[in-house]
Formats: C-alpha cells, sequence, structure tokens
C-alpha cells in the first residue's frame, strides 16, 4: 500500500512540475511553486548573494529545487535535487510524461519552447535538470 500511495504522489508532483518555470519571472516562480509544488517553501540557508537564484526546500522529503534567472530575473534553468533512491521511480515517470532523448535525458516543448530533462545521479544524490 505504501508502495502505491508513492507512486501515486509522485506521478501528482510530476503532472504539476510538467509545467515549465522556464521564462517566468522570479514573482511568479515566487507565487507558483507553493501553490503547484506542496511542501515546498522559500529557503535562503547558503544562498550565494553572487548568483541570481531562488531555493526551495521540503523538508518531509529533504528535497531542494532551486531556479536560476538571467539580469531581467527571467528563469532560465531549474533543477530538482534528491535522495539518489528515488532514480528507478523517477526515470520510470520521465519515461512517462517526456520524450527520451537518450540515457537520463529527455525533451518536451513549454510555451513554444524546446526543454531538455536530464538526470544527473551521484552517490547519495540525484539531479534533475530542466534547461533550454
Amino acid at each position: 500500500m505504501k508502495i502505491i500511495f508513492t507512486f501515486i504522489l509522485v506521478s501528482f508532483t510530476f503532472a504539476l512540475f510538467s509545467q515549465s518555470y522556464i521564462g517566468k519571472t522570479k514573482d511568479q516562480v515566487t507565487s507558483l511553486v507553493p501553490k503547484e509544488m506542496p511542501g515546498f517553501a522559500v529557503n535562503t540557508f547558503g544562498k550565494n548573494p553572487n548568483v541570481n537564484s531562488l531555493k526551495f526546500y521540503d523538508s518531509k522529503k529533504d528535497r531542494s529545487l532551486i531556479f536560476f534567472f538571467d539580469d531581467n530575473d527571467k528563469c532560465t534553468y531549474y533543477k530538482l535535487i534528491e535522495d539518489v533512491a528515488s532514480y528507478d521511480l523517477k526515470v520510470a515517470e520521465l519515461n512517462k510524461s517526456y520524450t527520451a532523448a537518450g540515457k537520463d535525458k529527455w525533451s518536451t516543448k513549454s510555451d513554444g519552447k524546446n526543454v531538455i530533462i536530464s538526470i544527473q545521479k551521484s552517490e547519495y544524490l540525484m539531479t534533475v535538470l530542466y534547461t533550454l
């Protein structure tokens, strides 16, 4: 039962996450993320003042969501960082939601732009990167 609930929760998260935040303003991202991704709250701990970014943290699931902005405060890319233990489930969801574009790489269209989604794994963490 726990596995089914986890799968449903992850599926729901990806359905919400399928909206691309690329091109959105910092104010839009600040407003949209808490509504569309319950559990994530703005977190300024460890923020580099030289990087135009916005970090959200989900303390219940120990996940970070970081958005990077250009000089006009438009999102240029973002990434989700979480435990590598969810890698297989994440790959299955990405395979279901997006077009495969290589190993650990997918693509989709959003607002007329081609968005590339890729996974980078380390020993303990996994980063899902959303870029143009």
